[in-house]
């Protein structure tokens, strides 16, 4: 039977606050607002478990590192509106050492996603590959052996870029470690694309900002995307509200640009 799933994203920056967990919950409410039909996983890989706690995941649940480090199949529960996720846990900031003693230190994730899954929804979930449409990793702001994993076994990376001058200078080490999965000695992953850089925070006022995009766009060209994230109150209210910005203020302007992202990356 031929797999469902459409993409494997890996939502990846080496720096924090960029709004790499706001992307990946709002990129998936959007997308189940759009077309509720749509399955879709969260990943968390990220020790701040931000990810994990908005979708209120219960007290005690089985987590990421349990799977990575006994290179099992991922736990999956199902959050209130309708997205499945794995939970993350701040454990993952000390998982480098047991991976590197796998003898295959950035194969682990693939073959946790490869296995049967440990279904906690009741769904009769079994691998993850022939179950979801979309699967979306939340990754560490660092370039570890845990983001290593994630665009080992992604098909695409996207990348949330604050229009500032440290966070575009950042990009080259992205790319650096993207190349190196696609075209390095090993080359685990030949056919890893960069989905494109995502423009966020944006507010054109500033100076400094619009040098930032300019720059962005002059070194990157069509991977920077259309259509970027405004700045906007509602997302920091809406993580208060331990919701996204869809059911929290739809019609806000970074709801608004979001809608716009998800139509231009996925035709929805």
């Amino acid at each position: 039977m031929e797999s469902k799933l459409k993409m494997i994203l890996a939502i990846v920056n080496n720096k924090g606050g960029v709004g790499k967990t706001t992307t990946v919950q709002n990129l998936a409410a959007g997308m189940l607002r759009k077309n509720k039909k749509l399955r879709i996983l969260e990943i968390d890989l990220d020790p701040q478990c931000n990810l994990t706690l908005l979708n209120h995941a219960p007290e005690g649940c089985a987590t990421i590192f349990e799977s990575m480090i006994e290179c099992k199949g991922l736990p999956i529960y199902k959050s209130e509106i309708g997205v499945y996720y794995v939970p993350g846990s701040a454990k993952m900031q000390d998982v480098d050492p047991f991976l590197q003693n796998t003898g295959a230190p950035r194969q682990v994730l693939g073959a946790c996603i490869n296995s049967d899954s440990i279904d906690m929804t009741g769904e009769g979930i079994k691998n993850p590959i022939d179950y979801f449409d979309y699967i979306f990793i939340d990754c560490p702001p660092a370039l570890s052996q845990s983001t290593y994993n994630a665009m080992v076994v992604a098909s695409h990376l996207l990348v949330p870029v604050q229009m500032e001058g440290l966070s575009v200078n950042g990009l080259a080490a992205i790319i650096g470690s993207m190349n190196e999965v696609k075209n390095g000695r090993f080359a685990l992953n030949k056919d890893l694309e960069l989905l494109g850089l995502l423009p966020v925070m944006l507010d054109e006022r500033p100076r400094i900002v619009r040098q930032a995009l300019a720059y962005l766009k002059e070194s990157y060209g069509d991977a920077v995307l259309k259509h970027g994230i405004r700045r906007c109150v509602k997302v920091n209210e809406a993580q208060t509200e331990m919701t996204d910005l869809f059911h929290y203020s739809p019609y806000c302007t970074a709801a608004i640009d979001y809608s716009e992202v998800i139509k231009e990356l996925f035709n929805l």
